[in-house]
């Protein structure tokens, strides 16, 4: 599963070969078929690996203060998912999510810490579901296909360019986007907006019932 994971943190997993995985791990192809039915079995076998290793929920804050065990845990899942591009098209496709047994634990541990805060299991389902989206969207934005976070003079650089980009817009045509070049550029670039945008979000909610201090 290692091996897996270390291919989905420079391809998309979709590309993965019984073949290329043998040659990783030094044997044939066919030998790959001893331990997996198909591809299929495999991918959800690294898929498992990596929300294992990811351990999102694994900050130990406490499950009392709801919104700052949610910002954790989604802020390493965004993390995760941005330095594992390989598994995105998984995750962010509504038809190929897959919930493995460590998933599954994942999610049931979410829906436990906003259902204790007061959330009705509507409610639950929906933050699990619009935070998940959230760290989707800017680990998709982020991912590079390195199998890390860009480091900072790469950053600096495809901000300049994209200014540059945006500055070259006609300024009688498209006076806006010209005007806000630079803010463009930075806020297509920024990390930070993915914490302050779920911060927002998780600040707007209130959970349906009111939970006392000593539940």
């Amino acid at each position: 599963m290692a091996a897996g994971l270390a291919i989905a943190r420079e391809d998309d997993l979709q590309r993965l070969t019984m073949e290329r995985l043998g040659r990783e791990l030094g044997v044939t192809g066919m030998a790959i078929y001893r331990h997996f039915r198909d591809k299929q079995e495999l991918i959800d076998g690294i898929l498992d690996h990596f929300v294992r290793e990811a351990n999102v929920t694994g900050h130990g804050t406490d499950p009392r203060d709801w919104r700052l065990w949610i910002r954790r845990t989604y802020h390493a899942k965004y993390r995760a998912l941005a330095n594992t591009p390989g598994v995105l098209p998984f995750v962010a496709s509504r038809v190929g999510w897959r919930f493995g047994p460590a998933a599954m634990a994942t999610l049931d541990e979410t829906l436990a810490v906003l259902g204790d805060a007061g959330f009705s299991r509507r409610e639950a389902a929906e933050v699990y579901t619009t935070a998940l989206a959230l760290a989707l969207g800017w680990a998709t934005l982020d991912s590079n296909g390195s199998g890390e976070l860009e480091p900072d003079e790469r950053v600096q650089e495809r901000r300049r360019l994209l200014e540059l980009r945006f500055a070259a817009e006609s300024r009688t045509r498209r006076p806006n986007v010209v005007g806000s070049a630079r803010e463009l550029a930075s806020a297509s670039l920024s990390a930070k907006l993915f914490d302050r945008g779920l911060e927002r979000y998780l600040s707007s909610l209130k959970p349906q019932r009111e939970v006392s201090d000593d539940h």
